[in-house]
């Protein structure tokens, strides 16, 4: 019997084996119908047994079809199965046009999702715009800016690509202009502060550029989602810009990485965009490394866009940098856009991103409303620009920045546009990396940061050299009870963590400072409070140039500003920070990029005397 048990057990799974692949023969991805009429789905699969149809409890033939009168348009998910556990799904969107629509506006070449794009170039906008945001085909005269959008280095870093369009008052691309008169003229000129200065002329009529097909990556901060609810349907606006031939994904992330809708054909990505719910989370924002993960998982042998949201700076990538994100960037020709908000942005930071990868960037302080025009410019300019390649020789390399001035004239009409474009690397501060957040009065650390703690595990037993300080913080609605033993008790609960996992003790300091050092001095929601709720960590290595300089304390964040700004123009790399003392909020100004105590001792010394300043070394 057992003998039978087990032949039989055999047979099924070589029957399972050799089992033929299912194959669509036949489906309709596409229709189109207005309402009130009815419209026939058929299919046919070959080597499938049998069919489900979404919303119908029995089966169908591989070959079959079904007859539907929809109210409105929907998505119908066809699956075939085969032996073998196979199965394939297939998707029918069926887009239902009002009559009424129909009879007072005629069909638009412009209409996007799944309709086919016949001429995008009959799309102009209405509304007055500096935002790229629609096609006109008037002459010169309609224009009234030009707009740089973008500069890229060449592979053999041997020229530079320059990316601009004319506009009119409301946003219009004005893409024939060189087609109304040839006595117009496109000059691009470079300038290297104090070194030397050049001018091309070029031919702005083959200048007109059009990419057939790209990929757009969305990846979006969780926080984002708290500030701008409309940011779905931004979205939406934007992709409807996309040809049917063009891709797109969605991603979310905060210390890590999600992708919810997966790489997909634009028509197919908005029908899921509708349906999908956006997450709420309130979690840290590792934003580099995030942007590691998704170009990680690119090919880079298309076009592709990533397109960046967020309204914080990297707080818990712990050892990937921004760095590492502009090499692999480079490393596959991905571009990266970069759309910021709000006041805790430093828009340096993004700015460099973007341009050292050939990308747009945006920020907006208040204007949120803006965003989805940012968006729209981010697609259309993707697709539709007027390029210019100008020579790129070894002199520029030593450059801080390189001011690209272009220019387009015709008779006494000229417009022009600059762009400063960093030809040296950037060093930027980094304010604080942080492992976890805690909720009030607690010292548990919440699953969702178990992997950034785990991570810092292991990067610390692989490199036993490494040592670092945890540093607790509490919310400053904590300050009723002993927030420094609190915050001390975080750092702990963290460094037990790290431990458990194989770290050495010796190579973890602990320490806890309670509320003195807030993100979020007035704490008006339970975010704010979250983030004041922390353990950082400060490497001790000399090459991540722990030590600084406190040089200031002053009462207002101008002050703060204007200090730092004096001491920048001086040569001193500064920033200003936070701190929260005797029911008060003060600015202290920090020198920066000390490689040793000793190095920082000997600089505050000097500073000290030259300046008058009681300089202190933290």
């Amino acid at each position: 019997m057992r003998i039978f048990l087990i032949s039989c057990l055999v047979f099924l799974v070589l029957l399972s084996c050799s089992s033929e692949r299912i194959i669509v023969n036949k489906f309709p991805n596409y229709i189109e119908i207005q309402k009130g009429d009815s419209v026939c789905i058929s299919w046919e699969f070959l080597n499938a047994k049998f069919v489900r149809v979404s919303g119908y409890d029995y089966d169908f033939n591989p070959s079959d079809s079904l007859w539907l009168k929809p109210f409105s348009s929907l998505r119908l998910d066809v699956v075939a199965y085969g032996g073998g556990n196979q199965q394939i799904t297939q998707s029918a969107y069926i887009l239902v046009n009002s009559k009424e629509n129909q009879s007072v506006e005629p069909k638009k070449t412009i209409q996007r999702g799944p309709r086919f794009v016949e001429d995008i170039f009959s799309y102009k906008n209405t509304q007055k715009t500096n935002f790229y945001s629609g096609f006109s085909d008037a002459p010169i005269s309609n224009v009234s800016r030009l707009k740089i959008l973008r500069l890229s280095e060449d592979t053999n870093f041997d020229s530079l690509s320059v990316d601009f369009v004319l506009l009119d008052e409301n946003g219009n691309f004005c893409y024939e202009v060189s087609k109304h008169s040839s006595d117009i003229k496109l000059q691009i000129e470079q300038k290297c502060a104090g070194k030397f200065s050049s001018t091309e002329y070029l031919n702005l009529a083959k200048s007109f550029k059009i990419d057939e097909r790209i990929d757009v990556h969305f990846i979006i901060d969780y926080s984002v989602l708290n500030d701008i609810p409309q940011i779905k349907q931004d979205i939406v606006e934007s992709i409807k810009f996309l040809d049917i031939g063009d891709r797109v994904s969605l991603n979310f992330f905060g210390v890590r990485v999600a992708n919810v809708i997966p790489l997909e054909r634009s028509d197919k990505f908005l029908w899921d965009l509708e349906a999908f719910e956006f997450p709420r989370s309130n979690e840290l924002s590792s934003v580099f490394y995030s942007l590691c993960s998704l170009i990680d998982n690119l090919d880079g042998e298309t076009n592709t866009k990533v397109v960046l949201i967020t309204n914080r700076m990297d707080n818990s990538s712990i050892n990937y940098t921004l760095e590492d994100v502009i090499s692999k960037a480079k490393s596959k020709k991905i571009t990266i856009n970069c759309i910021t908000f709000g006041n805790e942005v430093s828009p340096y930071v993004y700015k460099y991103l973007s341009s050292k990868t050939g990308g747009n960037f945006y920020h907006f302080p208040w204007k949120l409303g803006e965003i989805g025009k940012s968006l729209v410019e981010v697609i259309l300019s993707s697709k539709y620009y007027f390029g210019a390649k100008i020579k790129f020789s070894k002199k520029e390399l030593k450059c801080k920045d390189l001011d690209i001035k272009a220019s387009v004239s015709f008779g006494n009409i000229s417009f022009s546009d600059e762009y400063s474009f960093p030809i040296q690397d950037r060093t930027f501060y980094t304010n604080y990396q942080a492992v976890s957040l805690f909720e009030h009065s607690d010292t548990t650390i919440k699953d969702v940061f178990l992997p950034t703690i785990d991570n810092l595990a292991n990067l610390l037993i692989t490199h036993r050299n490494l040592t670092l300080e945890l540093i607790g913080t509490a919310s400053i609605g904590e300050s009723y009870s002993d927030p420094v033993k609190l915050s001390l008790e975080r750092a702990l609960a963290v460094q037990k963590r790290l431990v458990s996992k194989g770290v050495y003790p010796s190579q973890i300091r602990t320490k806890g400072i309670g509320i003195s050092k807030p993100i979020y001095p007035n704490e008006d929601d339970e975010t704010s409070s979250l983030f004041n709720r922390r353990v950082e960590i400060r490497w001790l290595l000399p090459e991540i140039l722990p030590f600084t300089i406190v040089v200031d304390t002053v009462s207002s964040e101008e002050q703060a500003e204007r200090k730092v700004e004096f001491w920048e123009k001086l040569g001193y790399k500064s920033y200003y920070d936070r701190l929260f003392s005797r029911n008060q909020m003060m600015y202290k100004v920090v020198l920066w990029g000390y490689r040793t105590y000793e190095e920082a001792e000997r600089d505050a010394v000097r500073v000290s005397r030259k300046f008058k300043k009681n300089a202190i070394v933290e």
